[in-house]
């Protein structure tokens, strides 16, 4: 590739690639050749053509070469011409490559809003579908994005639906997902839009438009079947699933002996529940309860909504039936939850009073509808 591959690390013309926006990048992504994500202090390369596609090594860009430079051409046309658009509306050609790189990082900041994306895309995978998010830079907390599914037939027609993408970003994009090393069982398409201040505290802001390949991050995707497993049943091979994924994956970052004190919360837990003392170490004792509060666990460690529906309550009989988003645990009272109804009606309800239900995507918790 000669001079076809730029070091990232060492790159200072924002014609090639911005150096404080290279580190995030990768971050983002994986090596378009062998899919490998970077890793702590490794140097970010990218193609010196089209500026955008990232590689781990040069052998991996050096390899990917044969099959990147039928979409490279595209791809640089497109780079030019969002350089193009984000000029023409005030920004300044050398902050391009950072805004870029904030618009990659800025959904990554909202809670849940990761997890929410990479089941949706899972859910559609064999559909050859885009994702789509939009908002602005200065919604902190997610509240007003807007996610879709734009499914093929809307960009990969003569002429296509998307009439606000151009021609020559649309054949980047077939490009990409008919490549051979795209997989849709590893991978999906998403493309990123937010509105962006024109600089530091400025009131103006413009259009900007990231498009990414990511990966599937399969620790919502098998915890969302767990909890599904959960709700479905009453045995202990559920909850031995659940128990494993807790201690292997969403508390394996905790320090060992928090790990301990949540297990032996557990272990307690059940004992009440069920009347029966669980031995150390091991899956608690199955029941609809205790089924009921794993599952919520696992839910709100993803940052995704907990949707229930209440059942079984005898002195406010009133309220059975109705659904709502169990919120958190009671600080008044450890063995019931908050649930906030449709309505926005705060109750509190044993882990025995409400039903675990699906209602439409797994989405993101709502920070409005905290009690």
């Amino acid at each position: 590739m000669r001079t076809d591959l730029h070091d990232a690390s060492n790159a200072a013309d924002p014609e090639a690639v911005d150096k404080r926006f290279a580190g995030s990048f990768m971050k983002q992504g994986m090596c378009s050749k062998c899919r490998s994500l970077d890793s702590p202090g490794g140097k970010v390369r990218y193609c010196g053509r089209c500026r955008t596609t990232a590689y781990c090594s040069k052998e991996c860009a050096k390899a990917d070469w044969a099959e990147h430079k039928h979409q490279c051409e595209s791809i640089r046309t497109t780079l030019d011409e969002d350089i193009a658009s984000y000029v023409a509306d005030g920004g300044q050609k050398k902050d391009f490559f950072k805004t870029r790189g904030d618009i990659k990082s800025w959904s990554n900041e909202v809670p849940g809003l990761r997890n929410e994306l990479d089941l949706l895309a899972w859910k559609h995978r064999g559909e050859a579908v885009i994702i789509r998010v939009s908002g602005c830079e200065t919604d902190i907390d997610g509240s007003g994005l807007r996610i879709e599914v734009v499914p093929r037939s809307s960009w990969d027609t003569d002429p296509p639906d998307l009439v606000e993408f151009s021609d020559v970003f649309l054949k980047s994009l077939r490009q990409r997902h008919s490549a051979t090393s795209f997989d849709p069982n590893k991978e999906f398409a998403l493309v990123k839009k937010m509105m962006h201040p024109v600089h530091s505290g400025s009131n103006n802001v413009i259009p900007m438009r990231a498009f990414v390949i990511r990966r599937f991050d399969h620790l919502a995707i098998r915890g969302v079947k767990i909890v599904e497993a959960l709700v479905a049943g009453t045995g202990g091979e559920e909850l031995t699933d659940a128990f494993a994924y807790l201690k292997g994956s969403i508390l394996s970052s905790h320090p060992p002996d928090h790990v301990a004190q949540i297990l032996q919360t557990f272990g307690n837990r059940s004992a009440y529940l069920c009347g029966r003392t669980t031995p150390h170490n091991s899956a608690p004792i199955p029941g609809r309860a205790f089924h009921n509060e794993i599952a919520y666990m696992i839910l709100h460690q993803l940052d995704l909504e907990v949707d229930v529906r209440l059942t079984g309550l005898r002195n406010a009989a009133h309220l059975n039936g109705r659904e709502g988003a169990l919120r958190c645990s009671d600080p008044a009272n450890s063995d019931r939850f908050k649930v906030v109804l449709d309505d926005g009606t705060c109750v509190s309800v044993l882990a025995s009073n409400f039903v675990h239900i699906r209602r439409g995507n797994y989405r993101r918790r709502s920070p409005e509808r905290s009690p």
